[in-house]
């Protein structure tokens, strides 16, 4: 009887999982039916059952005597679909309740398939889920630190360019003051504007008859090139050239002031006196 209506079924593109004979698959629902003096009345199938639902006996009557052989129940749900509702709610909640089923093989098999391969779609879905929570991670992480990389780079950058820019201006720095030194610079004073401080600064007695500016003479001096002055003179008051030496060194512009020569003529009554002045 089974096997062609399977057949009839499995032609129409349907599956089934479960196959159960009469109304006892309703068991799992009795808690949903109301009782009268121990039986459960629905659709022709008559139940007894004791006091904790015990199943005591069964019978089918094929046409009901009157209408009160029908039980209406809170199910909320017509007696002639009593049996294919309890039936679905048994397989779906198949891990809650024991399946009421008969022992017919491939519907079996069929069944078992059917859950290792809801099982393997459930764990391959967790497992699409945790990998999609990884690759998020990942790429937050990611975004995180690629964000911290390109900072972190442009302030290396910056430093490094910083440090560029102090290198080349160093290296200006000395290639210019290696060309002020080849051009004999004097430090930026104006060689009229120094003769006249010294000439207005110089006391009455003391008379001056050389003053060379820069005139390096030996190798040393010339690598140098330090900006300088050298006076001759005659005088013949000594403190008068040693006042002017303290008022020379209180000029902002002078640097020292050096005593090379103090020497007196033979014959003569003035001194020969010579001043090495840097600024």
């Amino acid at each position: 009887m089974v096997d062609p209506i399977l057949s009839v079924f499995e032609q129409a593109g349907l599956m089934v999982l479960t196959l159960s004979f009469g109304a006892m698959v309703t068991a799992s629902i009795w808690d949903q039916l109301n009782f009268t003096n121990g039986s459960i009345i629905f659709d022709g199938h008559e139940f007894e059952v004791d006091e904790q639902q015990i199943f005591l006996s069964y019978k089918y009557i094929t046409t009901p005597r009157d209408e009160s052989f029908k039980s209406i129940g809170p199910a909320k749900i017509e007696d002639e679909a009593l049996v294919a509702y309890a039936a679905s709610f048994k397989l779906l909640l198949h891990d809650k309740f024991d399946l009421i089923e008969a022992e017919q093989p491939e519907v079996q098999q069929r069944f078992h398939s059917y859950l290792e391969n809801a099982i393997l779609k459930k764990r391959g879905v967790i497992f699409l889920g945790a990998l999609f929570l990884a690759l998020l991670i990942s790429f937050l992480i990611f975004s995180f630190y690629n964000t911290e990389n390109s900072r972190l780079s442009a302030v290396v950058g910056a430093k490094t360019s910083s440090a560029d820019q102090t290198d080349l201006l160093k290296r200006n720095i000395t290639d210019k003051e290696r060309l002020l030194k080849q051009l004999n610079w004097n430090g930026g004073y104006n060689y009229g504007f120094l003769a006249n401080e010294l000439v207005a600064s110089s006391p009455k007695q003391l008379h001056l008859t050389e003053m060379n500016f820069n005139d390096y003479k030996t190798e040393t001096e010339k690598q140098q090139r330090k900006p300088s002055i050298a006076i001759a003179g005659i005088t013949d008051d000594l403190s008068a050239e040693n006042n002017w030496i303290f008022l020379l060194k209180e000029k902002k512009w002078v640097k020292t002031v050096k005593l090379v020569k103090y020497q007196q003529d033979a014959g003569m009554d003035h001194h020969q006196f010579n001043l090495i002045i840097t600024y």
